[in-house]
């Protein structure tokens, strides 16, 4: 299960979890930070003086005051898997929460480092893996200095091991966006200044042993994300999209170059406001809003999203063929650019070990899966003539109890699910019992999706309703001398 980080306006950060196709709040991390520090101002004494509290009062605003948060990788220290949550306070405050990752509904995170910086109302945060128990913070703020923090993970907690300057220039353009930029020489970090793109390459310490500056356009940038070694691709605030690669001389120093992205999406009163792309670079995700001028007014919209495929990017179909690790578990973004064919271009061609049913022992267990995934796809996708190719798909998933019902079938032991709550994968839809269990790994796999079975939440809450209606109405038969002795179907129609 994933979890979705928050950042209001008010400053606040809250994480939340799907749960029923809906996202519940997960945990509160401002509140926690909030009871931190009431601990600590109910041991001092206000003076009189108004100014002088006044004075203290926005200090405590902006400790608490959240302006950017980002995560970290995913550590394992002693058989502990953990994630560190990292928010910048507007008092230039770095926080970070370690969060275990347990499986359970509700995980308190806890504090694990509280590093005081020079920095004002921090605008970006960005975080980049440099060892197995180490990693380099790179901070921006509202000023435009960009500062480094290389940090180690230990049995003992976490350490801030160096400090260095990356940017010291208080320029007064905002450091809007920070990536990493996998490059055969070492990686390079891209930072956002308004219209300014900086590349930088640190060393171990975190200091900068080169850079070099490009203008993007004559608006500010609004995302940046890497499409591979040394080439990103950026989009600025009038929906101008650019691919910019950063070439190293054999001196080691640094140039860039940039090249234009043509859409086919009219964006002349759109403007661009955030980038995001796909794990393996599949297709990426632009969120707009109207903005158009009339007169002297500006005409706002709510937003939308638009998804664009990479034109130069190998073909999904092919690249999950022959895929040389044989697993979807991290390729979905790819499955997803094919489901997308099948809407537009319908069946995708060179499926040919789906077709072949006279034969399947020459294929491999990973083809047979990818098969059973994309026909499943096209199945779903076709008109109602395929009704019946649909019912004897999905034939061996289901099995008839004595009393005639109908009960799903365990996809790991092909037993019947009569037990509830059970487990379900949350891409394929495949069901397996809640007491399958397997060596070495706290959830059982889907046998298609190699994707972790979770609890059933629509199960488990008929299940929860059930016991709430049955206990409510023993309750109402003790009390209620009218209701006493009637039906038990009766009383539950009459609660």
């Amino acid at each position: 299960r994933c979890a979705l980080g928050v950042l209001s306006n008010f400053g606040a950060v809250s994480l939340h979890a799907s749960n029923n196709m809906r996202w519940e709040l997960y945990t509160n991390i401002s509140r926690h930070w909030l009871e931190v520090n009431q601990a600590e101002w109910n041991k001092e004494k206000l003076v009189e003086d108004l100014r002088a509290n006044f004075h203290t009062l926005k200090e405590r605003v902006a400790r608490i005051k959240t302006t950017s948060f980002c995560w970290s990788d995913l550590f394992l220290l002693d058989l502990t898997k953990f994630v560190l949550l990292i928010t910048g306070q507007a008092s230039g405050c770095i926080l970070f929460w370690l969060m275990e990752v347990t499986g359970g509904p509700r995980v308190k995170p806890s504090l694990a480092l509280t590093l005081d910086t020079d920095l004002k109302k921090i605008s970006s945060l960005h975080w980049s893996r440099v060892g197995p128990n180490k990693g380099v913070l790179l901070a921006g703020d509202r000023s435009g200095r960009i500062r480094s923090y290389v940090l180690s993970v230990s049995r003992e907690g976490l350490e801030c091991e160096h400090r260095a300057e990356v940017w010291p220039h208080a320029d007064r353009i905002t450091v809007s966006h920070i990536a990493t930029l996998p490059s055969s020489r070492g990686a390079v970090y891209l930072a956002a200044k308004g219209t300014f793109l900086v590349a930088l390459r640190l060393d171990n310490s975190g200091a900068v042993v080169t850079f070099t500056a490009q203008q993007v356009g004559n608006l500010n940038i609004t995302g940046v994300c890497p499409l591979g070694d040394d080439v990103a691709m950026v989009v600025t605030h009038s929906g101008c999209f650019s691919e910019v690669t950063v070439h190293t001389t054999g001196s080691g120093e640094m140039t860039t170059s940039i090249r234009q992205l043509r859409t086919n999406k009219n964006l002349t009163h759109w403007a661009a406001i955030g980038l995001g792309i796909s794990h393996n670079w599949a297709f990426c995700a632009v969120a707009y809003r109207l903005c158009k001028v009339y007169d002297h007014l500006i005409r706002r919209e709510p937003g939308q999203i638009a998804f664009f495929k990479l034109p130069h990017r190998k073909d999904s179909f092919t690249l999950l063929r022959d895929n040389p690790t044989e697993e979807l578990t991290r390729y979905w973004d790819h499955v997803e650019a094919v489901r997308l064919q099948n809407i537009s271009d319908g069946f995708v061609q060179g499926l040919e070990f789906a077709t072949d049913h006279d034969d399947l022992e020459k294929y491999s267990a990973y083809q047979l899966r990818l098969a059973a995934v994309i026909l499943k796809m096209c199945v779903s996708l076709t008109d109602a003539s395929e009704n019946k190719d649909m019912i004897q798909l999905m034939s061996h998933r289901h099995t008839s109890c004595p009393a005639g019902h109908l009960l799903p079938r365990c996809s790991l032991t092909m037993r019947q699910c009569s037990v509830v709550p059970y487990m379900v994968c949350t891409i394929c839809s495949e069901v397996a019992l809640s007491d399958v269990g397997v060596d070495g790994e706290d959830n059982p796999r889907c046998i298609y999706c190699e994707t972790s079975f979770v609890i059933d939440e629509k199960v488990r809450s008929v299940v929860v309703t059930t016991t709430n209606l049955s206990e409510s109405s023993t309750r109402l038969e003790r009390t209620d001398p009218v209701l006493k002795g009637r039906p038990k179907e009766e009383i539950t129609e009459t609660i």
